[in-house]
């Protein structure tokens, strides 16, 4: 008895057709075969980016590889990860190899492990990306590393901002590459360190009085970094060194313009002793020739004589020991000592300056050696006493001579 077909109502082949249609499985199926069978194509066709978008698409929906049924009893199989692989050679080749890992880590390839010659295209699509992938690698890394020299030469050269930008840019190519990134942490340092150097070249010229240097050191720590903290500093310093120097030169104006009445003075006092000497040694010759016999005729005029030699004595030790007085306002009271000590004028040690000066340069002397000589101290010593007693009023000058020399002096008297 043969079976007569079934028919089913109407509306029961309408639910049948509605819930066949949206069952999942059968929709994804058919979603993935579609972009899988076009990126096929495309990637037959050249077209590779388009090639990745419907494989990629295709892998969305469905992960698993295996064989599906085309038509008939013809099957394909369905690779996804090998296929972005081949897509990507060409645009990524380290996502090509990336690819084909994930695809040997799927065991893809034991889909079509019975297909000799699928399998043998695979073995060597996948060698042939493994192979370009490390030669990708070797020549980045050689990229890299002349990429790096050269930021290094540009760190040596102390050009930071170049440098910077030279490193900042192999972080960003290389964020895998800590040398990269070591670099970069290099500039601020070096930088720093650079900085802190030439401001101290800056300070020794200051001190040097070199202020031309000093200014053109500022102005390179400037241009590198105008926000480096001791610029301001630097530029103070500057301004106080040349008004200390020029507060010293007006006070070195004012001793000298008191130093210069002083002599003036002393040198109107001696003029008016000598005057006042010659008109007494003329009285005392009018009164001898009074008491004894009249001269001879002809017979020369010797007191006249003695008192114009010893007058010129004077002049001559007078200028002898202002000369002394240069090499001592130099600085070198030695060289003055050996000067005094050389003039070779009658009376001269006996004089009241010869003394003083003496006895001054002896002190200056001391005062100024690396390593004082108690016995140079007492020879200074004893020249002021005598100074002392042979004109106990005597006072030196606070406006010209040095405070030591003042306070020696009343020391001495006491």
């Amino acid at each position: 008895m043969s079976r007569q077909p079934r028919h089913f109502p109407l509306s029961v082949a309408l639910f049948l057709l509605v819930l066949g249609s949206a069952l999942p499985g059968a929709a994804m199926f058919s979603g993935y075969k579609t972009f899988f069978k076009d990126g096929e194509a495309k990637l037959e066709a050249g077209d590779h980016q388009g090639a990745l978008a419907d494989f990629q698409e295709a892998f969305r929906l469905e992960n698993k590889a295996s064989r599906y049924r085309l038509e008939g009893a013809i099957f394909a199989n369905y690779l996804p990860r090998y296929k972005i692989a081949l897509a990507y050679e060409p645009l990524d080749i380290m996502e090509a190899e990336a690819w084909i890992k994930k695809s040997t880590d799927a065991l893809e390839e034991e889909v079509i492990k019975r297909q000799r010659k699928e399998l043998a295209k695979y073995h060597a699509d996948k060698n042939r990306i493994q192979k370009a992938a490390e030669e990708k690698r070797k020549a980045l890394a050689a990229q890299f590393n002349i990429a790096l020299s050269d930021a290094q030469n540009l760190l040596n050269q102390k050009k930071f901002a170049e440098a910077r930008r030279a490193f900042q840019k192999l972080v960003q190519d290389y964020p895998n590459r800590p040398e990269a990134q070591v670099g970069l942490g290099k500039v601020d340092n070096a930088k720093l360190t650079h900085l802190r150097t030439m401001a101290l070249d800056a300070k020794t010229a200051i001190i040097d009085r070199n202020f031309a240097k000093a200014e053109t050191v500022i102005g390179q720590i400037e241009r590198i970094d105008a926000g480096f903290g001791e610029i301001a500093s630097l530029k103070q310093q500057i301004v106080d060194a040349k008004r200390r120097i020029a507060d010293a030169a007006d006070a070195e104006k004012r001793r000298k313009q008191l130093e210069d009445e002083k002599n003036r003075l002393a040198a109107l006092e001696a003029e008016r002793k000598r005057r006042e000497a010659l008109a007494q040694a003329q009285a005392d010759n009018q009164t001898n020739n009074q008491t004894t016999s009249p001269p001879r005729e002809n017979s020369p005029p010797q007191t006249n004589t003695a008192t114009a030699q010893a007058e010129q004595n004077k002049a001559a030790l007078r200028e002898a020991l202002l000369a002394t007085l240069k090499p001592y306002r130099r600085g070198d009271p030695g060289k003055a000592l050996s000067e005094l000590q050389e003039i070779a004028i009658d009376g001269a040690e006996d004089s009241l300056s010869f003394r003083w000066l003496k006895g001054i340069y002896l002190l200056g002397k001391h005062h100024h050696s690396l390593e004082p000589d108690e016995a140079v101290l007492d020879l200074a010593r004893g020249e002021i006493l005598e100074v002392q007693r042979m004109q106990p009023d005597f006072r030196p000058d606070p406006g010209i001579y040095p405070r030591y020399v003042i306070e020696f002096f009343g020391a001495t008297g006491n």
